[in-house]
């Protein structure tokens, strides 16, 4: 999974830094909010329809992910300039693009932990094969997910963003530690309300008080990465 989300990081990235798309904005802006909505349904269904273990449909996925994007990120610079007040430029609209790209993928992999256990070896070498194939043949339905959402941004500031979800994952690791601690699940089922509160209260107090410095770091790597990466940096193969 972490190889596929590497993966659909680098397409949107490369959507987001094309030269040309600073012109597809332009024309993208023009167009009423209305019309907008309406040409990302139509180029949503139209991917859908793609056999992407096809070449040409590959290809033809690339186009639809371009004029998307343009549209996409048109409308984040549009809604940003609202809620801020003043002009918003393409280079930030794609961070906040990026954010809600971490946003899908933060919320998988939580949901991968959160199953994993109940997975058997023939759910996991499935699940590895189908995560091989969407890589390998650009499935990224990520991509298309963040260029077909037109409900704007939230309040949140990037940072904010990126803290929620990790403090989920955080919240998530602790559970699976506490199950450790007591033996696996069913030991842990088995204690009382007052100690399974107690555990996790001093367990959480614990690894938050390292966590808001790693949560820094983390968006601050993600925006110097991004911001290199739209400059033609030798670090595009980086992998966070």
């Amino acid at each position: 999974m972490l190889r596929r989300h590497y993966h659909e990081r680098e397409v949107l990235l490369s959507i987001l830094q094309d030269p040309g798309l600073k012109d597809l904005v332009e024309a993208a802006a023009l167009m009423p909010p209305n019309q907008s909505l309406q040409r990302l349904e139509e180029l949503k269904t139209k991917r859908d329809r793609l056999n992407l273990d096809n070449k040409e449909d590959n290809e033809e996925q690339t186009y639809i992910f371009e004029e998307a994007g343009a549209i996409r990120t048109a409308g984040m610079i549009r809604t940003l300039t609202q809620d801020r007040g003043c002009t918003v430029s393409q280079e930030e609209a794609s961070i906040c693009l990026l954010a809600e790209m971490q946003d899908l993928q933060d919320a998988e992999l939580a949901h991968l932990f959160s199953r994993i256990h109940d997975l058997s070896a023939s759910d996991l070498s499935t699940d590895t094969i189908e995560e091989v194939k969407a890589e390998k043949n650009n499935y990224s339905n990520n991509v298309m997910k963040v260029f077909s959402k037109f409900d704007g941004v939230d309040n949140e500031s990037f940072e904010k963003l990126v803290n929620k979800k990790y403090r989920c994952l955080l919240s998530l690791l602790v559970k699976e530690s506490l199950y450790q601690q007591y033996g696996g699940r069913r030991s842990w089922a088995k204690q009382s309300q007052k100690q399974k509160t107690e555990a996790s209260s001093a367990l959480l107090a614990k690894a938050t008080e390292h966590w808001d410095a790693v949560v820094v770091v983390v968006v601050v790597v993600v925006v110097v990465v991004v911001v290199v990466k739209q400059r033609g940096s030798v670090f595009s193969t980086l992998d966070l």
